[in-house]
C-alpha cells in the first residue's frame, strides 16, 4: 500500500502505528517527495486481504496521525524501484535470523487473535 501526501517530519513508527490497527505489517519505507510534495510511505503487511481491508478503511479518511488531513491511499503490489535499494525490513528475507521470523510469526497470530475477540465482543453487544 502507498499513503502519500504525508506531513514532512512523519516518522516510520507514526506510520506503524496507525497501519498496524489494521493488521500485522511487514515492511514500512518511507521516501520524501521534495519540493514539498510531503513524504510518502509504502507499506507492506502480512497478507493481501489485511492490504485491502487497511486500504478500504483508510481511503478518504482524515487521519489525525496524519496531520488530521487526507491521504492519498493506493494499493501496489510490489515497492517501486525508487526504494528498493532502500535498507528495507522484510518478514520474507532469507538472511534474518529464525528467531526473528518466529517472534513476528508470534505476533501476527497474537494480533489476529485480539482482533477475533473484539469482533466476538462488538457482535455480543452492538
Amino acid at each position: 500500500m502507498a499513503l502519500s501526501r504525508l506531513p514532512q517530519g512523519i516518522t516510520e513508527a507514526q506510520i506503524r502505528l496507525e497501519c498496524a490497527r489494521h493488521g500485522a505489517l511487514t515492511t514500512v519505507v518511507l521516501e520524501d517527495g521534495g519540493n514539498g510534495s510531503g513524504v510518502t510511505a509504502y507499506v507492506c503487511y502480512a497478507s493481501s486481504d489485511r492490504a485491502q481491508y487497511a486500504v478500504r478503511k483508510m481511503t478518504g479518511a482524515k487521519i489525525g496521525l496524519f496531520g488530521g488531513e487526507p491521504v492519498q491511499v493506493k494499493l501496489i503490489s510490489e515497492l517501486p524501484e525508487s526504494v528498493t535499494g532502500q535498507n528495507v525490513f522484510s518478514m520474507f528475507s532469507s538472511d534474518m535470523p529464525r528467531a526473528v521470523h518466529e517472534e513476528m510469526a508470534f505476533q501476527y497470530k497474537l494480533n489476529n487473535i485480539i482482533f477475533m475477540k473484539l469482533a466476538q465482543f462488538a457482535f455480543l453487544y452492538f
